[in-house]
């Protein structure tokens, strides 16, 4: 069945599905047909997504059928391109298909697809004869299928989009805890240098409360002695929603650190746990000591 693979998608709406239930009715009253459809490939098989609820229709949502078994919307999803059928019985490729036993001997259908190309399935109207009527409104359910694809197009989109968020949140709770259970001192700033996080580690260090902590600035916790080595050595570098101290004399910042009993470990890019625990409307910088 590999001419018919379909990859994981997400389920249809309620809202959608309503929606397409009124546009499959609009079109088969507009075209004077007993039947229209939308189709959904599900291999092996293709299903009765929708039916129009007209007199005389004799498909019924739910239904169900095998794939490579001649049926014309069988061909419509092969060759990616709208068929028209006027009248089976009188054409030779069709006179056999398994929708002539129900009397549908005229068929017109649009191949759908996901946004990605992968096909869902077709939009089709049929009929007991030749529907020259019909015929005519074919760019009308060429316009319907636009209108179908679009709708796919936003849920797909919507999926693909709490599909980010759930795994970075998985991703954050995963850093955060690592950050919590880290020796390493941990501590997140914005541009300014005020402090908007500091883990286990750091808080035990700085011997500051969770509350205290965030009321204060990096430099706050420089002794005044090395404030200038700082103040004349640091320049800030912006880096994927991260603010990092470039320093030009580091060997004096470790010195300085030293002495407090820390040394001091640099990156010019985003460590993950800062990319995990930073809100991207708050967490702005990080600086990052190891203990010695």
């Amino acid at each position: 069945m590999s001419d018919f693979h379909i990859t994981e998608k997400p389920d249809l709406p309620k809202e959608i599905l309503e929606k397409w239930q009124r546009i499959v009715n609009l079109m088969a009253k507009i075209l004077g047909v007993p039947a229209g459809l939308i189709m959904k490939v599900d291999p092996p098989e293709i299903e009765v997504l929708i039916s129009s609820k007209t007199e005389g229709n004799p498909y019924h949502m739910g239904e169900r059928a095998n794939l490579k078994t001649g049926l014309y919307c069988e061909t419509v999803i092969q060759k990616r391109e709208f068929l028209l059928v006027p009248d089976a019985t009188k054409d030779p490729e069709w006179d056999h298909n398994p929708d002539i036993p129900l009397g549908m001997v005229y068929y017109l259908g649009f191949p759908i697809q996901w946004p990605d190309g992968q096909i869902f399935g077709t939009i089709c109207v049929l009929d007991y004869k030749n529907n020259p009527n019909a015929t005519t409104y074919k760019d009308l359910i060429n316009e319907f299928k636009t209108i179908i694809e679009t709708d796919l197009d936003n849920v797909l989109k919507k999926y693909e989009l709490e599909h980010e968020k759930e795994n970075l949140r998985k991703s954050e709770e995963k850093y955060r805890l690592l950050a919590e259970t880290a020796g390493d001192i941990i501590l997140v700033h914005d541009i300014t240098g005020r402090i908007l996080y500091a883990n286990k580690r750091g808080l035990e260090k700085t011997e500051y409360s969770p509350e205290d902590l965030p009321k204060l600035k990096i430099m706050d916790l420089v002794p005044i002695e090395y404030k200038k080595i700082l103040d004349s050595n640091i320049n800030v570098l912006s880096c994927n929603y991260f603010l990092f101290l470039s320093l030009k004399n580091l060997h004096k910042f470790i010195a300085f650190l030293a002495n407090l009993g820390q040394l001091v470990t640099f990156c010019k890019t985003p460590f993950p746990a800062f990319q995990a625990l930073r809100d991207s409307s708050s967490y702005e910088g990080a600086s990052c000591c190891r203990s010695s």
